[in-house]
């Protein structure tokens, strides 16, 4: 049964990219990576939403030139045709000229005649309190964490002055920019596809600017790490868990999860025990998620679940565990942490985690892993796991338990004897413990004592060797009063 079951688990283990480009993939995307995905999704829905958006701009065009040729032959009786014909060719240049302010224009690249415009009229709200600021300060960008802000200015500090400034008026620009966008409107596909595309126009640019060419590599990763931070710190209550399509998500696993509280590492063939502490460290890092605000900081802690995994899988058969057995032990994992909004989570690294980070290397390999466990947790059944479907819902309702199916009755009184005999062997040793430190506490106590005695001993001596004389003049002593 459980090499059925592990051969099951592996058969989901497939992290590359269908279109074999040698990335990972990731079932949201429908087990495409980020660049096969936008190549056959989201490139033919944009031409598409182009060419409706270009029909729409036409239709409103042509109806508010019939307005303005409507008004402006009423207008000729009155104030004559010559005017009437100027309104109206105002009116013309106004409409026509009016295009869609979305959120793939407000990234683009501006114009240098429209950056010099720009440079010449104050900052909008979102960023005005930045006119004192320093160069190369990112007071705007440090309201959500001053700590972060602290470390980015001292990695700003290690740049050349020339990179510092522009990278800091790349990543306040872009963050101006998607700031001053109407929420309700636009959607968060539409926010990730800004911030993705930004990604690439700063990358592109850290590699072409003369500014970065001093740059080391691991710099021009930073600055990417930077501007990816700060971008999604300003946009986080914006576009993380939006709609009921979510929530509903979540819970649907979360009772999915609690449903299959029965599973056991042997029916998984997994060889990770919950008695080590670094399966509940690992457990502490996927509960750690929905705290966190930023897609390295989430992945991050992806990466030090994994590691805790594998430590704990070390422990338990004194071998080097491998890609084999990490995956069985992340789905238990997953079962017996059961962390909040996990699907959100997922969604969220997704959208608006560089794409570089999650086609290689060790983020992308384990988130990789982390969405296969989820999804196979998610269309979990009888035939996942190799049971029979009768003795598997019997497990789902709680009529029976794989810890005692298929014992006899002698045999589960000797693994309850055995569960007595580790639980009175586990408090004995809670208990010497205890008496370890009382007894540490005590001397603690008595040492403190013996500390105060001499110190006290000490300053009698020192005001007995050296006593307090006031120099008073015999002429001054007041006398007391008769």
């Amino acid at each position: 049964m459980a090499t059925a079951a592990k051969s099951a688990i592996s058969a989901k283990a497939n992290l590359y990219c269908k279109n074999n480009c040698g990335f990972y993939g990731n079932s949201s995307w429908h087990g495409y990576c980020s660049v096969c995905y936008r190549d056959a999704y989201l490139k033919p829905k944009s031409r598409t939403d182009d060419a409706r958006e270009h029909q729409q701009q036409q239709r409103q065009s042509s109806s508010a030139a019939a307005t303005a040729v409507a008004s402006s032959a009423a207008a000729a009786a009155a104030a004559g045709l010559s005017a009437s014909f100027n309104q109206f060719e105002e009116k013309r240049r106004q409409v026509t000229g009016r295009g869609a302010s979305t959120i793939k224009n407000l990234l683009k690249k501006p114009t240098d005649s429209a950056a010099s415009a720009r440079s010449r009229s104050p900052p909008a709200a979102a960023v005005s309190d930045d006119d004192s600021a320093s160069t190369t300060g990112l007071s705007t960008i440090s309201e959500v964490d001053k700590h972060s802000n602290y470390e980015y200015m001292t990695f700003v500090k290690s740049l050349p002055r020339a990179a510092g400034v522009d990278l800091t008026k790349q990543i306040k620009s872009a963050i101006a920019r998607l700031k001053v966008l109407p929420a309700a409107t636009a959607s968060v596909e539409e926010f990730s596809d800004a911030a993705q595309e930004f990604y690439a126009s700063l990358a592109k640019r850290i590699g072409a600017e003369p500014a970065y060419h001093r740059l080391t590599e691991q710099q021009r990763t930073d600055a990417l790490f930077w501007a990816e931070t700060f971008l999604t710190k300003r946009i986080y209550r914006t576009v993380f868990s939006q709609g009921p399509d979510e929530e509903a998500k979540d819970i649907a696993l979360q009772k999915k999860l609690r449903s299959l509280h029965w599973v056991t590492p042997a029916i998984l063939e997994s060889r990770v025990s919950n008695n080590s502490p670094h399966f509940y460290e690992a457990v502490a890092c996927l509960l750690a998620l929905d705290t966190l605000v930023t897609p390295p900081a989430k992945l991050d802690s992806i990466v030090r679940c994994a590691n805790h995994i594998f430590k704990a899988l070390n422990e338990a058969s004194g071998d080097a565990a491998s890609a084999d057995d990490f995956l069985p032990a992340l789905i238990y994992v997953l079962l017996k942490g059961n962390p909040p909004r996990l699907q959100s989570n997922i969604a969220f690294i997704t959208r608006f985690a560089n794409s570089a980070r999650l086609n290689t290397g060790e983020q992308g390999y384990y988130f990789t892993n982390l969405c296969c466990a989820v999804s196979f947790l998610e269309s979990l059944n009888h035939e996942s796991l190799s049971l029979p479907k009768e003795l598997f819902d019997k497990f789902m309702t709680g009529q029976l338990s794989p810890a005692t199916h298929g014992l006899s009755v002698a045999e589960r009184v000797a693994q309850c004897l055995a569960l007595l005999d580790a639980g009175s062997s586990r408090l004995n040793e809670l208990d010497a413990r205890a008496k370890q430190l009382r007894t540490d506490m005590d001397s603690v106590e008595a040492d403190m004592a013996k500390c105060v005695a001499e110190v006290r001993e000490q300053v009698a001596k020192h005001r007995a060797e050296r006593p307090l004389r006031l120099p008073i003049k015999e002429g001054r002593v007041h006398q007391p009063a008769e």
